[in-house]
């Protein structure tokens, strides 16, 4: 399950996150070490000629060259022309508009903000810079010793006036943060920078449909409260995730089951992980009894590991756990691997019936 994590630094969510959809989707693929993109259908369309590249967003993806503290980042579009110079240190997708780049080294390069010209329209002066949600981003100024998060709008200008020791992304008009001046102080803000939440005894996760799960002091069971503060559903999970297409992974006695928005148990609590629902469909991990042990450099025991498959909305398993990775439905293909990709395992694509539509290999049509 993903875990809602501050940072001095922000993190981007996981993006793992959902991807906006960009028609004619395209799809990135590995074809002996160079990275290119296909179709729904899994024609290439898009040489292979990257050393990674990522999804497309708002009609531009991210790919890099070079390998390790040398390598470049710029952006493409569909059609394969390099739109954006590969230049940068790092880049983040596009969200309204903009992309946070850095300049200069990956360790202490500075970011800023460039519009889909390639033009930086924000200057990079800030230590790190996460995406725009809700028309604000998060940005460390400051100093390596000494940083402080900020919202910014886009025009580069401070929208709140407020400095945080770590904030999160607005979503639905309101920002997790916390501040240690005085006194621990986590909860919720609006665009004014006005607390709308106060009191929360634990680093607060972004709202996602009117919910957002907590963490009670003391005990650390996880609940769900709105966007008054109050509790909706009581704290009574080991952890619990955001609501996805109305349900929400929480785990009970260690297992991982959905719960739906009046915190009844939907789905039974019963896979070793569950992910979010996403185009009606969510990943769900078990681990066979009968699975082959893998002895791992450096471990002294084997692992025993699982097999990723989806369900539907109703608990019923609809592709047969076979992976060692699965990722969520995006434009009706998931990313998947059918060999353990730390022993050499190539990202591959199914459709929602789990029809192999690319295998990896270039040829494989």
């Amino acid at each position: 399950m993903r875990l809602f994590i501050v940072l001095a630094v922000v993190i981007l969510l996981n993006l793992s996150a959902a991807i906006a959809s960009d028609n004619p989707p395209l799809f990135p693929v590995d074809v002996k070490g160079k990275w290119g993109y296909i179709d729904k259908n899994g024609h290439i369309v898009i040489k292979p000629q990257y050393n990674c590249a990522d999804y497309f967003y708002e009609g531009l993806a991210v790919v890099g060259t070079g390998h390790g503290d040398s390598r470049k980042f710029g952006c493409i579009d569909k059609a394969g022309n390099i739109v954006i110079e590969l230049k940068y240190s790092q880049i983040f997708e596009f969200s309204e508009g903009l992309a946070a780049v850095q300049i200069g080294d990956q360790r202490m390069g500075k970011w800023g903000y460039l519009d889909k010209t390639g033009k930086m329209v924000i200057p990079a002066t800030y230590d790190f810079a996460n995406s725009f949600y809700d028309g604000l981003a998060v940005v460390v100024a400051g100093n390596a010793w000494n940083g402080y998060s900020i919202y910014i709008d886009k025009n580069g200008h401070q929208a709140i006036n407020n400095k945080f020791e770590c904030a999160g992304p607005f979503s639905e008009g309101l920002a997790g943060v916390m501040e240690f001046d005085k006194a621990w102080k986590a909860g919720y803000i609006d665009k004014t920078g006005t607390y709308v939440i106060e009191g929360l005894g634990s680093e607060p996760d972004k709202f996602s449909e009117g919910l957002a799960q907590f963490e009670e002091s003391g005990t650390r069971n996880h609940g769900f409260i709105d966007k008054t503060g109050m509790r909706v559903i009581a704290p009574q999970f080991e952890s619990a995730d955001d609501f996805s297409e109305g349900l929400a992974v929480i785990s009970k006695d260690w297992k991982d089951g959905y719960i739906d928005k009046a915190g009844k148990i939907v789905i039974d609590a019963k896979f070793d992980n569950a992910e979010s629902f996403s185009e009606g469909l969510a990943v769900v991990e078990i681990t066979k009894k009968d699975a082959s042990p893998i002895f791992k450099q450096g471990q002294n025991m084997p692992t025993f590991p699982g097999r990723h498959g989806y369900i539907d909305k109703t608990g019923k398993i609809v592709i047969q756990p076979q992976f060692y990775e699965a990722e969520e439905f995006k434009d009706s293909l998931a990313r998947v691997w059918i060999v353990d990709p730390e022993f050499g395992g190539k990202p591959c694509y199914i459709d929602r019936t789990g029809k192999l539509v690319w295998n990896g290999e270039e040829n494989h049509h």
